[in-house]
């Protein structure tokens, strides 16, 4: 499950607002949120934090889809310090504006000193900037986020200013790819990477095409990128990965078709409905980089991609716990399996096999028709210290493994967003939907520790049905 670029479904704001136990700044909210860390990166950048953090403002959040939504534009506005700053403070009022207060027609000032437009249209609600044309209305789909200096709403496209409408020129000063790498907080550990291996002053000349990964990308690798960092030839070989001596823009590139990369290994373009990847040989099925932005630059294009490409490395290069991928052993060919023994022959699974013996559900799970959202060994071990606790108390064990299991069938095809999910313990989850991924967020998680599905509908006995996330879901304890 993939993501696609600037598709966002409405998220219900009950799953994402602290609690006042929790309360938390605007800006540390934002840096939270998986979808708006290139707001993190942008509010960084332009070096207004300190500001939003105090006060009471309203926050007008443009998701990462609404930022590519922004297409070569976005390149110029990250390598200007100050068309960025005047951006972000278009998305900002001071002052508490709920969205009950929002008025359909009205005019909000904002922090930049330009006005914005509310517009409603059926049950929706818009807030246009005055740069905005007809095509990019940036709609609200999650509102009333509170925290401790204030409010956000997440909107799903840019609000731009009068400077940066359609028929504007936005300031441009042609930047070479270092330039825009080093320059933008999204690339800092790419830029770090390529000056380590020596490489930032050919990227600032030539002519190439480099697949960048963003700092998120980087961060997925675990144990890999420090391998890495701490061998100079590895790194290089792995930045060679990303990178064409030549221009090939996106639409050149051809579904199914490779590319030979400055280190001579080969990757391989993949399609899947509008979405492209550029895979390398290293890389797992869970982690295919996707082409999510182009942009041009002086001395070529650049490719922002959601992963690293990793070319083929030793085991030894590896990081075992960055690709937690679950891979169940097969039944006996004519016979089936309860949803216990599937997940205690699974390698991933280990803990929850421990777990459900542990709590004596596993003669209730292989006789019953549930449907189970078993949490990898990862998901278990984001716990930290909490897992200790939780494992001391079999009473506590017991309700958040019932808080994993739904009685019947439930295969992934009969989840709707944004609904409730009735849970064995007789608390309720809630189903959310970004692109092609489902969660499943239990009352007890954390906005940043939404249980993702990342395996779905394996088969059991009795007609069962496992299905796993990457977080333990947490029930209101």
């Amino acid at each position: 499950m993939k993501r696609s670029v600037g598709l966002l479904i409405v998220v219900s704001a009950a799953v994402l607002a602290p609690t006042s136990a929790q309360c938390i700044s605007i800006v540390d909210f934002i840096c939270r949120v998986s979808t708006l860390s290139m707001l993190c990166a942008s509010v960084t950048q332009a070096g207004i934090g300190t500001q939003l953090n105090r006060g009471n403002w309203t926050v007008f959040a443009p998701t990462n889809g609404a930022f590519f939504k922004l297409g070569d534009r976005l390149g110029v506005v990250l390598g200007n310090a100050d068309v960025l700053a005047g951006v972000i403070l278009y998305h900002t009022v001071q002052g508490i504006v709920n969205a009950e207060d929002l008025t359909c027609s009205g005019s909000l000032e904002m922090a930049n000193g330009q006005t914005s437009r509310t517009e409603c249209q059926r049950d929706s609600i818009y807030q246009k900037g005055q740069g905005n044309g007809l095509g990019a209305m940036p709609q609200v789909v999650a509102s009333n986020i509170k925290t401790c200096s204030g409010v956000v709403h997440m909107v799903d496209e840019v609000l731009l200013p009068a400077e940066l409408g359609p028929e504007s020129q936005i300031p441009a000063g042609c930047k070479t790819i270092a330039d825009i790498v080093c320059e933008s907080s999204l690339f800092s550990t790419l830029c770090t990477a390529i000056t380590q291996a020596g490489l930032r002053e050919a990227l600032g000349g030539g002519s190439w095409t480099i697949f960048a990964p963003t700092n998120d990308a980087f961060a997925r690798l675990g144990n890999t990128l420090t391998t890495a960092l701490a061998n100079n030839s590895l790194l290089t070989d792995i930045l060679l990965t990303h990178a064409i001596e030549g221009v090939i823009y996106s639409s050149s590139l051809e579904c199914g078709g490779t590319l030979t990369m400055a280190n001579s290994q080969q990757t391989t373009t993949v399609c899947h409905a509008d979405s492209i990847f550029q895979v390398a040989n290293g890389n797992e099925a869970s982690s295919l980089p996707q082409i999510e932005l182009s942009v041009h630059a002086c001395n070529g294009v650049l490719h922002l991609v959601s992963d690293v490409l990793l070319p083929s490395l030793n085991e030894s290069e590896k990081d075992p716990m960055a690709f937690p991928v679950v891979t169940p052993m097969e039944a006996p060919v004519g016979e089936c399996r309860s949803i216990v023994e599937i997940a205690c022959s699974t390698e991933n699974l280990s803990t929850l096999c421990s777990a459900v013996t542990q709590a004596d559900l596993a003669g209730t799970l292989s006789e019953g028709s549930f449907t189970l959202f078993a949490p990898t060994n990862i998901a278990f071990s984001n716990l930290g210290a909490t897992l200790d606790i939780v494992i001391a108390d079999n009473d506590l064990l017991t309700d958040i493994l019932l808080y994993h299991l739904v009685e019947g069938a439930v295969y992934s095809t009969d989840l709707v967003c944004d609904s409730e999910v009735l849970m064995v313990n007789g608390q309720t989850s809630r189903t959310f939907c970004e692109n092609d991924d489902i969660f499943l967020a239990g009352q007890g998680n954390d906005a940043t520790a939404l249980p993702l599905v990342v395996l779905v509908d394996l088969a059991a006995c009795n007609n069962s049905v496992l299905h796993a996330v990457d977080e333990v879901i947490l029930p209101m304890l």
